[in-house]
């Protein structure tokens, strides 16, 4: 594929256009259970949960659909998100990178529109449960950051792990206990992933392909390590909830019906 180089100058963030930018993802092909991106849970469909909380954060100028879907579309529109365009089949499957759903994205802006936007913040329908507050937080985090993510603490027996140094083994528990901020394993959740396109070194540099008018991340672009990723850890065991199966429907629908969660606006 024939490529062309293309400073970030070209493609510059601008805040007096939309600063502020949440994509909610959504495949419609699912390998386990069919459409559940857009399956209804107490009245709304799964991608409205995204949609409505993500309105609802004061920092965020826009809300889009990314999917593959034009039904898809059509039903996030009535919930007031955007529908710019329309993932192309190379982007929708699950072997599609996600890196390359972002960049397509990101294409869009610097094409169609002339602009990329400050701060982009992606969603996945499929962790339906977050809350407005929590998510402005993260938000406000891409002011210091270039990278905001959400991660869970993997599950394990940390009452048998012991870390072997020059003093001997020391069993990780206690340590864990006492330091709320302590670096363990962890793994990434869809609830929030966003990325701040002012916070690199020089602006990062893209591929843009004149045909398909499609922007690549260059692999080598020059990335300043300070201040690259902040994660925050969630702890709620409702938000770790991952819609995958007929199961956690049905799980999500009772924790709606007994009102066990806070979305910190009003969704029903």
């Amino acid at each position: 594929m024939n490529a062309t180089d293309s400073s970030f100058a070209e493609h510059r963030p601008g805040p007096e256009k939309f600063p502020t930018v949440v994509q909610v993802l959504a495949r419609k092909n699912s390998s386990r259970t069919k459409d559940k991106n857009i399956r209804e849970v107490c009245g709304l469909p799964l991608i409205a949960y995204s949609i409505l909380v993500a309105k609802a954060v004061p920092s965020v100028d826009r809300v889009i659909i990314n999917t593959d879907s034009e039904r898809y579309a059509d039903m996030a529109k009535e919930f007031g998100a955007e529908a710019l365009f329309i993932r192309p089949p190379r982007l929708a499957s699950a072997s599609s990178g996600f890196d390359d759903v972002i960049c397509h994205a990101i294409s869009y802006f610097s094409v169609e529109e002339g602009c990329v936007p400050l701060k982009l913040i992606s969603l996945v329908p499929t962790s339906p449960f977050r809350n407005v507050k929590a998510l402005e937080g993260m938000v406000a985090g891409l002011d210091k950051f270039r990278w905001v993510k959400t991660a869970a603490a993997i599950d394990a027996d940390w009452n048998r792990v012991a870390i072997q140094n020059g003093s001997g083994a020391k069993f990780v528990a206690p340590y864990l206990q006492d330091n709320d901020n302590a670096s363990i394993p962890t793994k990434g959740t869809g609830y929030f992933s966003g990325m701040c396109l002012s916070r690199w070194e020089n602006g990062p540099r893209f591929m843009l392909h004149p045909e398909e008018k499609h922007i690549m991340f260059c692999r080598e672009k020059s990335l300043v390590e300070k201040n690259f990723l902040k994660m925050f850890r969630i702890k709620n065991p409702i938000e770790l909830i991952d819609i995958d199966h007929e199961e956690d429907l049905a799980l999500m629908e009772a924790v709606l019906k007994k009102r066990l969660y806070d979305f910190g606006v009003d969704l029903c």
